[in-house]
């Protein structure tokens, strides 16, 4: 009797035992799938309402002129419509939708205003977090360079190089066109203000390019987009000048 007693009392202490044993590996399983981010967690942080869910965060990387920058994803992105998807830490070169600034690095560098434009993008966005907003058409060019609207600090950049006339509106391919008439609008504030570029007489042409600063000809920066709604009267006022000379 005694030692059956003895048996069965060992039998539930074992059996005690292997539950704690199964209850402590269940715990390391379940803080293991936590801390691997396979456990579904409450998210704390609520999303700022103010940005729009269409928007990849990322940082400044490198700042290669007024136009055209590198930047790191700061989080996963998802295109809520098309089949695009950025994963986190990756490393994207932006080329700005809708503006051009005069060249200040390549085989076109020193043209005038393009170190101007690289130093306020410089200025304006060095060590930032920015918002990067997709249009609906083409997403990468044919250098692979992502095609975007840019945010900082809330606020449209290319708008801001617009306005203080670093640039001019350009590149315009539909359907990449949503903030068009808001970019013509702060050109057109800078050209009748004489500023930046349209300080120089001559030299900018919206939706065109940029002029030698002398002579009559192109420059190098005018290249094969040049539209055909106002190809005719470019070459018709550089058949003019010809003649004057």
């Amino acid at each position: 009797m005694k030692n059956f007693l003895k048996q069965k009392m060992w039998k539930k202490k074992r059996r005690i035992t292997k539950k704690k044993s199964i209850f402590t590996s269940l715990c390391i399983i379940i803080l293991l799938m936590i801390g691997s981010g396979c456990y579904p967690v409450k998210n704390n942080l609520k999303q700022d309402q103010s940005s729009p869910p269409d928007r990849l965060f990322a940082s400044i990387q490198t700042i290669s002129d007024g136009d055209t920058v590198t930047v790191r994803a700061e989080s996963n992105y998802v295109h809520p419509e098309e089949n695009l998807s950025i994963k986190k830490g990756s490393l994207l070169k932006v080329r700005l939708l809708l503006l051009d600034t005069p060249e200040s690095v390549g085989p076109n560098a020193g043209m005038p205003f393009g170190k101007e434009a690289s130093d306020f993008a410089k200025r304006t966005l060095s060590n930032k977090t920015v918002e990067l907003e997709f249009d609906e058409g083409e997403k990468q060019d044919h250098y692979g360079r992502y095609l975007a609207y840019l945010y900082v600090d809330g606020k449209s950049f290319q708008e801001m190089v617009l306005r203080e006339g670093m640039g001019i509106v350009r590149y315009v391919q539909e359907p990449n066109t949503r903030y068009l008439q808001e970019f013509l609008n702060a050109e057109k504030e800078a050209s009748e203000q004489n500023k930046g570029v349209w300080s120089l007489p001559n030299y900018a042409v919206s939706q065109v390019g940029y002029n030698e600063v002398t002579g009559n000809g192109l420059s190098n920066s005018f290249k094969e987009d040049i539209s055909k709604d106002n190809v005719m009267d470019f070459f018709k006022e550089a058949a003019i000048d010809w003649l004057k000379n």
